[in-house]
């Protein structure tokens, strides 16, 4: 076995002969011969082991033996290496060609940790995956990866850090890059198309999408160290959407609490401002102050399952709440430590992704202390508000949904949600002192769909509570008219602004919740779903929110305006281009006002207006 030589590479292989035999021959070609050549095989049964003894007199060192995973396998190579610089070359991963050592050599680097491009075939395409030459920092790892199978790693590294956890079986190999760029070791980026990346891996299957977020979500919790997240809801009467959460919670990788407030709220303090308008609570809405529904039956069921998990607020006796800061306030008491509050209505949807996606944005920004977002606003089964800055997204005082909370915080009131701490002997409302905005979280995603006029049962009980007359006759002819988009101002006579209503198909919103007026549903979500993109009609009102520019999307404009093809005449297919670029280029996890941001949104304009 050669000592000491420049490079050590390990290959690993699991019944993949053919794989194992591409991987060889780029190996044992290298016009550059200053490496050693170790092979793990994890006690495959095809003709692996034939291969290897077949070719013995060019490998310097193999084993083939059963082992505990490939990231065990990984440290067996690692152990057995003399080389200064490692590369992990596994079974079916190979050379792009027969000089890529004599490049990578050739290149003057004295970094610990280097990395060059793969390539990969999808689809029939050939494709060039490259880190970034610069700007690497623990935010890039959230959504992106570097190419593991071209990068060089000094054996002096992977000593440091330890090896490769085995506890992981999809990603050690991100946690050690996390632990290497928190350690502030840095990686530089160098112009070689290194290896062809084989896709046929379990990092590529998307059945497994499912682990892979529960185990990059393990990896951030414990490089990071953020706690858990305190959910909180309060309810009457949540029927059928109180169903819907649960399903979502139970799959999260990460500590969590729901907090269930139920019962009847009296109009008093910050919720007496409907009285103003006729409002009032009816006793036919709840029984013993709670819910008459179903819904108190259910979350008894819920609380038993979950004992750890749930805790549930009821007022004794049949009493009521005396309005709905109380009710929020009744959870503080029992949360003794820093975490995140996210409040949730009960008719709020919000996906297992956007839930992972809206923490990791708060561990990679500690200093930010709430976040607002944006919904799609359901006022009907099938209908859905279009317009930003508007009435069901106004900008001043919707969607605040997450607060950074610490113990002693309290609830100054619930509407506005005005969640208060003391600093320096002054009490300030978190969402006043550095939150995330709008277009931060809707870029990221993070898009709730918000069921709020969509049922029978809901729109009775909202038009005596809030006191809105005639609300039920109004929304049922909303419902009705066939002549899409309309304002919602002119079936709703209190609302003032232009909002806009219409299809969810046409504002291209696929409903979680399929739902008719009696409140029968079906779910149409699948735990493997990823965080909604923005849409075509959506960008260009992100883009203004991005710009600070004011949003009015006339509905004249638009109207009875259903196909892409139509679209684009009235706005320029570059656009929709530059829709695909902002997702590649990850745009949902860039800070405001980084550079980056404001590139890109210089990029937006300049197509926009050409």
């Amino acid at each position: 076995m050669k000592r000491n030589p420049k490079y050590s590479i390990i290959t690993i292989n699991y019944n993949n002969a053919s794989g194992l035999q591409l991987t060889l021959d780029s190996v044992i070609n290298q016009t550059f011969t200053d490496y050693e050549f170790i092979i793990i095989d994890g006690g495959s049964n095809d003709s692996s082991v034939e291969i290897i003894k077949e070719n013995a007199n060019k490998i310097d060192y193999w084993v083939s033996e059963p082992d505990s995973g490939r990231y065990n396998a990984m440290n067996k190579g690692i152990k057995a290496s003399t080389g200064e610089y490692l590369l992990f070359l596994n079974s079916g991963d190979y050379f792009t060609s027969n000089t890529v050592l004599e490049q990578v050599n050739s290149i003057d680097c004295n970094e610990k940790v280097f990395f060059g491009n793969i390539l990969i075939n999808e689809n029939g395409e050939e494709k060039i995956i490259s880190g970034p030459d610069s700007d690497l920092n623990l935010e890039y790892f959230l959504e992106n990866a570097l190419p593991h199978q071209a990068t060089f790693f000094h054996k002096s590294v992977i000593s440091q850090m330890g090896g490769y956890s085995e506890k992981y079986q999809i990603y050690a190999d991100l946690e050690l890059y996390l632990k290497i760029v928190k350690e502030g070791i840095s990686l530089k980026h160098i112009p070689v198309t290194v290896s062809n990346y084989d896709l046929n891996g379990i990092s590529s299957d998307n059945k497994y999408l499912l682990k892979r977020n529960n185990e990059k979500s393990q990896i951030f919790n414990e490089i990071l160290g953020f706690p858990e997240v305190n959910f909180l809801t309060i309810v009457l009467n949540g029927m059928p959407f109180i169903q819907y959460h649960i399903e979502i919670f139970k799959n999260l990788p990460f500590k969590w609490h729901w907090h269930i407030v139920e019962g009847a709220a009296q109009l008093v303090k910050d919720t007496a401002w409907s009285v103003a308008t006729g409002g009032k609570l009816m006793s036919k809405y709840y029984r013993e102050g709670l819910s008459i529904d179903g819904t108190t039956e259910y979350l008894d069921i819920l609380k038993r399952e979950f004992p750890e998990n749930i805790t549930i607020y009821r007022k004794e006796n049949g009493q009521l709440w005396e309005g709905k800061t109380e009710m929020v306030s009744a959870p503080l008491k029992n949360i003794n430590k820093e975490s995140l509050l996210w409040q949730i209505d009960a008719d709020e949807i919000w996906t297992l992704d956007q839930f992972v996606k809206g923490r990791e944005l708060f561990m990679l920004y500690p200093e930010k202390t709430a976040a607002y977002f944006m919904c799609n606003f359901f006022v009907g089964p099938d209908l859905v508000l279009q317009n930003y800055g508007s009435w069901g997204n106004n900008l001043s005082t919707e969607w605040l949904r997450v607060w950074r909370f610490k113990p002693g915080d309290r609830w100054l009131a619930h509407e506005p949600p005005s969640l208060m701490r003391l600093v320096n002997k002054q009490e300030v409302d978190l969402a006043k002192l550095n939150p995330f905005s709008h277009a931060h979280t809707e870029s990221a995603g993070l898009v709730f769909q918000h069921y709020a006029y969509v049922i029978n049962s809901q729109i009775e009980f909202k038009e005596n509570y809030y006191g809105l007359k005639d609300l039920l006759t109004k929304w049922e002819k909303l419902n009705s008219t066939k002549d899409l988009p309309v304002y919602i101002k002119d079936y709703f006579p209190w609302v003032k602004e232009k909002a806009e209503v219409n299809t969810s198909k046409y504002s291209d919103v696929k409903p979680i919740l399929k739902i008719d007026k009696n409140g029968s549903y079906k779910c149409e979500y699948s735990l493997e779903q990823t965080a909604p993109l923005i849409t075509k009609q959506r960008f260009l009102l992100v883009n203004d929110l991005l710009n600070g520019n004011s949003i009015d999307l006339k509905i004249t404009t638009l109207r009875n305006v259903n196909t892409e093809k139509e679209l684009n005449k009235i706005y320029s297919s570059k656009i929709w281009k530059i829709v695909e670029i902002i997702q590649k280029v990850k745009l949902k996890i860039i800070p405001d006002n980084s550079l980056r941001r404001k590139l890109i949104s210089k990029i937006i304009r300049t197509i926009k207006y050409r």
